[in-house]
C-alpha cells in the first residue's frame, strides 16, 4: 500500500538499506541509500541513484578525552548486542587469548543476550575470572563512561554491515582491533590491525601489540578521532543527505 500511493502520487523515494540485505527494487523514482561500501557492493543493484551514506553519530555524548592519559586504563573492551546477530560464540575467545598473553590486561564486556552465560562459561574454564567485568545491559547514558575505561576497543564480530559502536570508541580515541569482516575495515581503515575472522590468536597478539606500544596507540587513536568526525558524525551524515 505504501509503493502504491508514492507511486500514484510520484513522491521521489529515499530507500535506506541499513543491515546487509538487498533492496526492495521497485519502479518508483527511488534513491537507494547504503550504510556502508560493503553493503553496497554485496547487494547493490547498479542503479544511477545508488549511494552510501555512513550512519552519523551523536559525538557530544561520546566527547574525544585526553589521549596520554588514556594510556593508563586497564582494559580492552567490547560492546554489542550478545546474541547471535553479530557476535557468536567464539567471540570471547580472542579476550582470553590475549589474558593468556598479558598479564597486565583487563576484559571488560558490555551487554548481554543469550551468549552471555556462554561467555562466562569460558571465561571460568580458563581461569581469568578476576580479570573479566561483564555489565550487562546498560543505558546509553552510561557507555561513555564504560568506553573511557577502555584502552583498546576490540570488535570480534562475524557480521557487520556497519556497527555504531565502533566510530563510538574512534571518537573517544582509542585504536579498534577486529576480525576482517563486513565492514569493519572499511570503518577503521587499517588492514593492519585486522585478522581473519576465527583467528582469535592473531586477533589478540594484533591487540597485544598496540598494548604494548604506547607511541602506535597514540598515533592510531588521533586517526580515529579524526576520521570518527569528518565521517561519522551527524552533521557529515546531515550533509550527505541534503546533497
Amino acid at each position: 500500500l505504501l509503493y502504491a500511493n508514492l507511486k500514484k502520487f510520484k513522491i521521489p523515494t529515499i530507500q535506506n538499506i541499513n543491515v546487509s540485505v538487498p533492496p526492495l527494487v521497485n519502479d518508483l523514482n527511488c534513491a537507494y541509500i547504503y550504510v556502508s561500501e560493503f553493503v553496497k557492493k554485496t547487494h547493490g543493484i547498479s542503479s544511477v541513484l545508488e549511494n552510501v551514506i555512513y550512519p552519523g553519530s551523536n559525538f557530544k555524548l561520546f566527547s574525544s578525552r585526553n589521549l596520554n592519559e588514556s594510556m593508563n586504563c586497564d582494559f580492552v573492551g567490547m560492546v554489542y548486542r550478545l546474541d547471535s546477530d553479530k557476535v557468536n560464540e567464539k567471540s570471547i575467545d580472542p579476550f582470553i587469548e590475549l589474558c593468556k598473553i598479558n598479564s597486565e590486561v583487563k576484559c571488560l564486556i558490555v551487554g548481554d543476550g543469550e551468549l552471555l552465560s556462554i561467555y562466562k562459561a569460558k571465561v571460568l574454564a580458563a581461569g581469568f575470572c578476576e580479570r573479566f567485568e561483564f555489565t550487562g545491559y546498560v543505558s546509553y547514558t552510561a557507555l561513555p563512561g564504560l568506553y573511557r575505561k577502555m584502552r583498546i576497543f576490540m570488535a570480534p564480530v562475524f557480521d557487520e554491515s556497519f556497527g555504531q559502536v565502533t566510530p563510538f570508541a574512534m571518537h573517544i580515541g582509542m585504536p579498534v582491533v577486529g576480525y576482517a569482516t563486513g565492514a569493519i575495515g572499511e570503518i577503521i581503515a587499517n588492514n593492519n590491525l585486522l585478522a581473519p575472522p576465527g583467528a582469535a590468536e592473531q586477533l589478540a597478539q594484533i591487540c597485544n601489540k598496540i598494548w604494548q606500544d604506547k607511541g602506535k596507540a597514540l598515533e592510531i587513536s588521533q586517526f580515529n578521532i579524526n576520521r570518527a568526525k569528518d565521517n561519522f558524525s551527524v552533521e557529515s551524515m546531515i550533509a550527505s543527505y541534503q546533497q
